[in-house]
């Protein structure tokens, strides 16, 4: 097990080297420290899974359509006209004959 802070017997042991945690520098041999998925060295109780949610894979949406957008068959329209035209004088113009 891995000794917080300062070590206590910083004696030799081949192949390996001393080194900080990288969340909470705390120092312990090399081989005790195991790459996250963020990058960071850390030990075994700063270590974090990476979140399942992020394996998530989605289907992309349907970006193009399958069936053009604008009919192509126009008999189906309507003709809209006005049979009354009018026109108005200029001036100022309110509700209740200028009373609101």
């Amino acid at each position: 097990m891995a000794t917080k802070g300062k070590p206590q017997n910083p004696g030799y042991i081949a192949g390996t080297h001393w080194a900080n945690c990288q969340r909470c520098d705390f120092t312990y041999r090399s081989p005790e420290l195991k790459e996250e998925w963020t990058g960071l060295w850390v030990c075994d109780d700063c270590w974090e899974a990476r979140h399942p949610q992020d394996f998530l894979r989605v289907h992309p949406e349907k970006v193009a359509a399958d069936q053009p957008l604008q009919p192509s068959d126009t008999s189906n329209t309507i003709d809209v006209t006005f049979a009354e035209t009018f026109t108005v004088e200029g001036g100022t113009f309110d509700d209740n004959n200028g009373t609101l």
